[in-house]
């Protein structure tokens, strides 16, 4: 992104020159190297927009870098020779070339291309003078205000200065951006133990849910059985106790022993009859089914 805003800023500036300047290509005055370097520049920053689209990262930054110097502070000497003014020019375009190696390369990602571009700056800035009276036109007047020490002082101060200012924006941006990372790092953190009890809660909340169905069933078992119990103690046990105890007051009322043996006897099957039922509940709460219940 910032790459992208280098691109559209340079790109940008270019292309106002180039507009203002329309006429000078229309007619043909602007047909040299020096006024081909604009649309070349623009041409180059276009370029490396798409690279970046094409997320073609660092093969744009290097094609967008490499083109600045080579044709901002090394070609036109090159072909054309120095001039006075390139005293003036030169060192500006190596100090914002210098910049531009800051802004749009990483010294933590891309440390071999980063020091080797900021390297080439840095002796473009350091050699200006040497560098623009070795391709010196001979007819030139070299001005003395311009070759001086001070000159080149001050130039080693504005590219010292400036690029300073923009490694401490940087590094300040870096820590912000850590600052945030760690931040991040931290709500993904506490988002994932959300999470986590969250999960944990629907497992709790699951269990419990089953467990409230299996006491359900289980005290709907048990109401079966008690109404299954007040059944039998109210109809099948209560009538052969009924009846033992008939008998057994009718026992104690005879005196005839034809009738006390005959009592005897009944007493005896009703005993039987108690007896069964008696079996009957114990097999009935025996076998109870208690898988579900558990």
């Amino acid at each position: 992104m910032l790459a992208n805003g280098v691109y559209l800023i340079v790109g940008g500036i270019v292309g106002l020159f180039l507009l203002l300047n329309i006429q000078n290509y229309l007619t043909g005055a602007g047909y040299h190297f020096i006024g081909f370097v604009p649309v070349i520049i623009f041409v180059v920053a276009s370029t490396a927009l798409l690279l970046n689209y094409l997320q073609w990262y660092l093969f744009s930054r290097i094609v967008f870098v490499s083109a600045w110097i080579l044709f901002t502070c090394v070609l036109i000497p090159l072909v054309l020779g120095s001039t006075s003014r390139d005293y003036i020019v030169l060192p500006w375009y190596a100090i914002v070339a210098s910049l531009l190696v800051q802004i749009v390369f990483s010294y933590h990602r891309e440390k071999w291309v980063f020091w080797s571009f900021f390297l080439v700056t840095s002796l473009l800035i350091i050699f200006f003078i040497d560098f623009i009276k070795f391709f010196m036109v001979a007819e030139e007047l070299v001005p003395r205000v311009e070759v001086g020490k001070g000159w080149r002082i001050n130039i080693y101060m504005f590219a010292t200065f400036f690029n300073a200012a923009v490694a401490y924006v940087i590094w300040l941006n870096r820590q912000f951006y850590d600052q945030v990372q760690r931040q991040n790092h931290t709500i993904r953190q506490q988002h994932d133990q959300l999470v986590a009890q969250h999960q944990e809660l629907e497992v709790l909340s699951r269990s419990l849910e089953d467990k409230v169905v299996a006491r359900t069933q289980r005290l709907r078992a048990q109401n079966v059985q008690l109404t299954e119990y007040a059944h039998f103690n109210s109809h099948i046990l209560r009538a052969p106790v009924s009846r033992i105890r008939g008998l057994l007051n009718l026992l104690q009322m005879s005196s005839d022993p034809a009738e006390e043996k005959r009592i005897r006897a009944l007493l005896g099957t009703c005993m039987l009859e108690l007896d069964e039922a008696i079996r009957a509940i114990n097999h009935k709460l025996d076998h109870q089914p208690n898988e579900d219940l558990l």
